[in-house]
């Protein structure tokens, strides 16, 4: 994967980077600690599930929706007020919140017949402000 690096000017592989090692360092830290489950990358969605619903793990990397959804199935397994569930952000390592900062969870999907509005293209310049603008994310941050 390659990077930029807007100080230098040039692009760098990401992978091979001492930040890169740092990051992966961190997660390992996680999993020897026991914070993480070693499966975490590796496992299939269903088991992932089952072991969050169960008590068996304490988070899980999934879309803010489905919250409801082991919500009520904690409840069938752990039982009512026997647990707490909420969206946190995701932890990052070292260099902090290096792997967040967009509000597409699933993606923008346009109508097709937005393309016939006469405002378009307006249409598009808002988008591409809203989800990807660097100074409206400066704005959000106070900067």
């Amino acid at each position: 994967m390659l990077k930029f690096d807007h100080d230098s000017e040039e692009y760098y592989f990401a992978p091979a980077s001492d930040a890169h090692k740092d990051f992966v360092t961190y997660f390992h830290g996680l999993v020897e600690k026991g914070l993480l489950d070693k499966e975490s990358v590796t496992q299939e969605d269903q088991q992932a599930q089952q072991k969050l619903v169960n008590g068996d793990s304490f988070v899980i990397n999934t879309n803010s929706q489905t919250v409801i959804d082991y919500r009520n199935d904690m409840n069938e397994t752990l039982g009512e007020d026997n647990f707490e569930i909420k969206k946190i952000p995701v932890p990052s390592g070292p260099l902090g919140g290096v792997m967040g900062g967009s509000k597409l969870e699933n993606g923008v999907m346009i109508n097709a017949k937005a393309k016939e509005d006469p405002n378009f293209e307006a249409m598009m310049q808002f988008v591409d402000w809203f989800f990807y603008s660097l100074k409206r994310k400066n704005l959000q941050n106070g900067e």
